[in-house]
């Protein structure tokens, strides 16, 4: 796994490149989480949360598709966040938190145990992604 060390022997010069670093940290996590998060996610959103599970036998319900078109990846680069959702008002109780049991059942995604897993597979992308942001940024003031 890729990591980033920062080594700078000058005494005054540290506090300088940390005050540096520190002032655009969000700046550079923003730039990770945008592209790199957002990507990923969108990906996963496609394969993982938009297919509808097959239709109950016997069902006479006429699936419209608007809840698979209402997944939606967001981020906030001053909170530093990035998520998925479904913005149909219906959404939570299909594929969120309260969601129902019949739901369950006939196989429509459980949001937040998705949301665990989205976590765990992005962290090597954020690293990495972190790591090659920091060096750009570094490199283009001089400081690596």
């Amino acid at each position: 796994m890729a990591s980033t060390e920062l080594v700078i022997v000058e005494g005054n010069h540290i506090l300088k490149n940390l005050t540096v670093i520190n002032r655009n940290m969000n700046m550079i996590i923003g730039n990770v989480l945008d592209p790199h998060v957002k990507k990923y996610m969108r990906g996963y959103m496609q394969t993982k949360l938009k297919p509808y599970p097959p239709k109950p036998p016997n069902s006479t319900y006429v699936r419209t598709g608007e809840l698979g078109r209402s997944w939606d990846v967001f981020s906030n680069k001053t909170a530093l966040e990035v998520g998925i959702t479904n913005t149909k008002e219906y959404a939570p109780g299909v594929v969120g938190k309260e969601q129902a049991g019949f739901h369950k059942i006939t196989g429509w995604p459980f949001l937040p145990s998705h949301e665990k897993l989205v976590v765990r597979d992005a962290k090597p992308i954020v690293t990495r992604s972190f790591d090659s942001e920091l060096r750009h940024f570094l490199f283009k003031r001089g400081l690596l």
